[in-house]
This record gives C-alpha cells, sequence and structure tokens, in this order.
C-alpha cells in the first residue's frame, strides 16, 4: 500500500516529468501519475487530466478521451472547462469531428 503523502511527491514527479523539463519524458510521466492516482484521495480530478494529456502527446487519443472523462467524474464545475476543451482536441486529432465540437462548445 503506498502511503497518501507518497502519492503527492508521484504527482509533482510526473509533472516534472511531464512539463518542466526541457525533453519531456512521457513514459516517465505517466507511470508517476499512474502511481499517483492510487495513492492520492483527493486532486484525483487532477491527475486523471495529466494522465489524460500523456497518452494524448503518445497519440494514443483512445486511453486519452477515457482519463479525461474520468477526470470529469471527479469535478465537472469550472475545471471541467479545460477537460471539456483537450476532450475536444483529442476528439478531432481523432477524426471524430461530431464529439470534436460538442466538447469544444462545453468549454
Amino acid at each position: 500500500k503506498i502511503d497518501p503523502n507518497y502519492g503527492k511527491a508521484l504527482f509533482q514527479l510526473g509533472l516534472l516529468n511531464l512539463q518542466f523539463i526541457k525533453v519531456p519524458n512521457i513514459d516517465k510521466a505517466l507511470g508517476y501519475l499512474k502511481k499517483a492516482s492510487l495513492a492520492m484521495k483527493s486532486e484525483l480530478d487532477v491527475v486523471y487530466e495529466n494522465i489524460g494529456l500523456c497518452y494524448e502527446k503518445k497519440k494514443d487519443y483512445t486511453n486519452a478521451i477515457a482519463n479525461y472523462k474520468k477526470a470529469l467524474t471527479y469535478d465537472p464545475s469550472d475545471f471541467g472547462k479545460s477537460v471539456f476543451y483537450k476532450l475536444g482536441r483529442t476528439y478531432e486529432a481523432k477524426g471524430d469531428i461530431q464529439n470534436a465540437n460538442y466538447y469544444k462548445r462545453k468549454s
């Protein structure tokens, strides 16, 4: 069992590898973020949003969409607007224009 406090550290390591280094290491970020999703009890909306972003960057649009939608289950409020946009962008990259337009309108 992973200590919840350790989960926040894993989350931060995931973000570091995803966004804050010169050459992002998406696979490493994804590993940290997945572990964080198992350890953390709060802020899971942000964890799953970033897992979705990892998959989107890897062009694995099916998993990106699944994780963005999972993020929305934790917090569909104002936070959701950025996730709706990312869903629209991902559906567009996948070639599903109908869903792309639907989610972009919600953002």
